[in-house]
Order: structure tokens, then C-alpha cells, then sequence
């Protein structure tokens, strides 16, 4: 969690200065202007939530991360913000490249992060209370200022476009609502999930509705996910197909369940790309 952290204390901070630095830019153009300060002001507020976060991680045990942050992803966002920069610095910066610095990082993994290390947090600290509003709000005014152009519309759309036409239903099952939450928004653009706090939960859902994919914790209260396993057999064509574990804790007898009965299994904290890379394979797997 600890590094996470402090990626996102980095690319808050980031963002804050080139907004603010682009704001004084682009001072004949007041509706850009108003925009970039707004949201400067908001990666502001972001850098010192997380910075808060940062301390209190190093006051209390560390939490074991359930996700870890691929370096293509963290290159991804911050070369969005490097890129318009330099031509910020060379005085080359457009309204387009603006507008492609802000949808190609507001709209990418960084703030499903937030989100995630906010919700892991706030049954600790009321600080962390409140953050998927703060950062809805955020987005409400980037995408009403993008719809008040050609451009701004196109390119949310061209970025944020779904590349299925129909997506598949999925199954998420984690105790943890931060874990499950921030699995279900990376993998929005490939599945449409649904999601279960424990092993029973689950069951009942998957005798109700079919799933072409369940990605499940091990350890969970009321009913684990080897029993939830073992229970969702005569529910599937090729259960083992249709599951991927994940989990911080894999014992012998784990291991050796997972590998005999050839089910895919992670252990925590998973690469972000590995798991859409495995939930796309499964997905095209499954019928």
C-alpha cells in the first residue's frame, strides 16, 4: 500500500503544477482558465489526502496491498503530464494538447487508485470518508467543460470508447468493498460485474444469474472460496474455467487444490495487467 501511496502523492503533485502553471498560460481564454485552476485546486486537495495517507500508513502497521501498479501504467499517466510540459515550456502548448493530457490521465487508472487507497482507508480515519464524491465531482467539471467542444467530446469518446459490443457479466468476491470496488472499475471496459462480500453470497447469485467469469478471495467469512468452488460445480460447463482466485494467503493445500483441479490463481497484490490480461482470456474461453 506504502507504494502506492506514494506514487499517487507524486503524479497529485504532478498534475497540481502543470494545471496551475497551464492556467497562467492560457489566460485569454477564460472558460480553460477557470477550468485548469479549478482542478489544480483539486489535485491540491488530492496531494494532501494522500499525503495524509502517507503518514498515516507509517503511524499504524503497514496494509498489505491487494493490487500492485504496473510501471506501464504509472509511465503511461506521468508522460501524459511530461509530454504537455515540455510543450508548455517551449510555448508550443494548444488546447487540444491540453485536453489530451487531461483524458489521458483523468480517464486512465490513477483515479481508481485514489479511490481504492481512500476506501481501504476510511474505516480507520473519517479524513478518508467522502472521496468518491470528491472525485465524481472532479470529473463532472473536466466532462462538462470537454461536451462545450468538438474536440473535447470526440476525444472522450474516441478514449473511454468500449471496444465489446456486448460485455460480458462477471462475478467479483471479496470481504473487502475497497478490493472488489477497484476490481470492478479496472476491468469496466472489458465486463460488467456484480459483486458478493462472501463465498454464500456468491452462490446464490450464480443459481440466479449466469456469469461467464468469477474472479474470488480465498479466505472470507461465512463461506471460503474453496467451498464456494466446490459448491458452483454442477453451475458451470468448465468450473475450472470459469474462476480465478486471488489471494495473500496460499498454503500448501491451497496450491495443490488450485493446481490439481487446473483453476487459476494469483497471489496478492496482483499486476493490474495481469489480471485484465487473464480475465480477457478467460472471457474468450468461456461460452
Amino acid at each position: 500500500m506504502e507504494a502506492i501511496v506514494d506514487w499517487l502523492v507524486k503524479i497529485e503533485r504532478l498534475a497540481n503544477e502543470f494545471y496551475s502553471d497551464a492556467s497562467k498560460y492560457f489566460c485569454d481564454d477564460v472558460r480553460l482558465q477557470t477550468l485548469l485552476q479549478h482542478i489544480s485546486s483539486d489535485e491540491a486537495d488530492h496531494y494532501h489526502i494522500m499525503t495524509s495517507a502517507s503518514q498515516y500508513l507509517v503511524a499504524h502497521l503497514p496494509k498489505k496491498p491487494q493490487i500492485e501498479v504496473d510501471d506501464s501504467i504509472k509511465l503511461k499517466i506521468e508522460s501524459a503530464f511530461k509530454n504537455a510540459m515540455m510543450l508548455l515550456s517551449s510555448g508550443q502548448l494548444t488546447t487540444e494538447s491540453v485536453i489530451d493530457c487531461i483524458v489521458e490521465s483523468e480517464y486512465s487508472e490513477w483515479n481508481y487508485l485514489f479511490l481504492y487507497v481512500l476506501n481501504s482507508l476510511k474505516t480507520e480515519d473519517r479524513i478518508f470518508e467522502h472521496s468518491e464524491i470528491q472525485v465524481q465531482r472532479h470529473l463532472r467539471h473536466i466532462e462538462n467543460y470537454l461536451s462545450s467542444s468538438e474536440y473535447g467530446k470526440n476525444k472522450l469518446q474516441d478514449f473511454t470508447k468500449l471496444p465489446y459490443a456486448k460485455k460480458e457479466k462477471i462475478l467479483i468476491v471479496d470481504d473487502e468493498t475497497a478490493i472488489s470496488e477497484l476490481l470492478s472499475a479496472l476491468l469496466e471496459d472489458i465486463c460488467d460485474s456484480d459483486r458478493a462480500e462472501n463465498g454464500m453470497e456468491a452462490l446464490e447469485m450464480i443459481k440466479t444469474k449466469p456469469y461467464g467469469l468469477v474472479i474470488s478471495d480465498v479466505g472470507m467469512p461465512v463461506m471460503d472460496g474453496l467451498e464456494l468452488y466446490k459448491n458452483s460445480i454442477p453451475l458451470f460447463i468448465n468450473p475450472n474455467e470459469c474462476f480465478i482466485f486471488h489471494s495473500g494467503k496460499l498454503d500448501n493445500y491451497i496450491c495443490n487444490f488450485f493446481t490439481t483441479n487446473g483453476i487459476t490463481f494469483l497471489e496478492k497484490p496482483s499486476s493490474i495487467m495481469n489480471i485484465r490480461k487473464l480475465v480477457n482470456s478467460k472471457l474468450q474461453l468461456v461460452t
